[in-house]
């Protein structure tokens, strides 16, 4: 499998997003269609390269000056973050904010609380 790694002192590397990603792929399958994708086993799969090639697209690469950010905001408290988050004019943190408002949602939806 090619989400999973060795290193030369025995070792293994595993690859989380790859290995998730996939692995979701396979529950929404199952789960939706009562039929397993075989994403987890053939990384070729035209479902793994379609949800790849949409998340590149969607979130490209960050440059080094938002990596810093990412990680700057880390220590900062919640409330800064997402006050941050609702003014921003970005279309990265604008589709963020679609996706939350979407997540949110339907929990309440199922949950039947807030």
């Amino acid at each position: 499998m090619d989400v999973v790694n060795g290193t030369n002192d025995g070792r293994a590397i595993i690859d989380m997003y790859k290995w998730l990603s996939r692995a979701t792929l396979d529950v929404i399958g199952q789960a939706a269609f009562g039929d397993c994708f075989g994403c987890l086993d053939n990384p070729n799969h035209i479902l793994v390269r379609s949800y790849q090639n949409s998340v590149a697209s969607i979130l490209g690469s960050p440059p080094p000056q938002q990596i810093f950010m990412l990680e700057f905001l880390k220590y900062l408290p919640t409330w800064m973050t997402e006050y941050g988050l609702e003014c921003s004019k970005d279309k990265r943190c604008m589709l963020v904010k679609r996706m939350r408002k979407t997540v949110v949602g339907r929990t309440r939806m199922l949950w039947g609380c807030w």
